[in-house]
């Protein structure tokens, strides 16, 4: 239809109706056909984002997504002159649960504890898997006694749950290192004092909150 001159193209319509009817069903055809490919292609596409930012053991965001998600929100918060908290969790002695019963039934742990914290943080909170048995957490809007709470009721539920994996039953404790964020300060800094306060909950004896000084 493209090379056909273009008087031509409207002299062949003005003959028959069945010219018309056709051109119209090779061009609807075609429309078709590309907004079908382009359908396709954006949803290629936002599949592909979609596995590129979340990790694909928990279901959870992944470290690559919280480099964007979390500074935007802290700007946020920054604008808006509100408190907000980072939460790091790490699973108490996970080399010994692997060791016991094996990685998969580790990863059934880790899967447990994801959805823990799916299910009982507020929607508007921000959590990822961090790296390994850690997982961060970033709290929009909150003052540290409410992320003291909120953290209180994650390492309860955990410390109560029971894991089933096959015949296996355990139960697992986290640890949590809490920082308040500043209007001054950078994400590695929220992130290397949340740090800190966990690590010195793990020398305090675990499956315990500590806040950073």
């Amino acid at each position: 239809v493209l090379v056909v001159p273009h008087d031509t193209v409207w002299s062949m319509v003005d003959q028959s109706h069945d010219v018309a009817r056709n051109l119209l069903a090779i061009i609807a055809g075609r429309m078709r056909n590309d907004n079908s490919a382009l359908i396709t292609s954006h949803n290629k596409r936002a599949q592909y984002e979609h596995q590129a930012t979340v990790d694909a053991l928990t279901g959870v965001h992944n470290r690559r997504w919280m480099s964007e998600a979390f500074p935007r929100v802290l700007h946020r918060c920054k604008l808006d002159s509100s408190n907000s908290a980072i939460l790091v969790i790490d699973i108490d002695f996970f080399k010994r649960v692997n060791d016991t019963y094996g990685h998969l039934v580790g990863d059934v742990a880790l899967k447990s504890l994801a959805k823990i914290m799916q299910v009982n943080l507020r929607p508007h909170d921000l959590l990822v898997r961090y790296g390994g048995e850690e997982f961060a957490i970033l709290l929009p809007d909150t003052g540290i006694e409410q992320a003291r709470s909120i953290a209180e009721r994650l390492r309860t539920m955990v410390a109560a749950n029971e894991i089933i994996s096959g015949d296996l039953a355990f139960k697992i404790t986290v640890s949590i290192g809490i920082a308040p964020t500043t209007q001054s300060g950078s994400l590695e800094d929220f992130f290397g004092a949340a740090d800190r306060a966990l690590y010195r909950a793990k020398e305090l004896g675990r499956n315990r909150i500590e806040i950073s000084a």
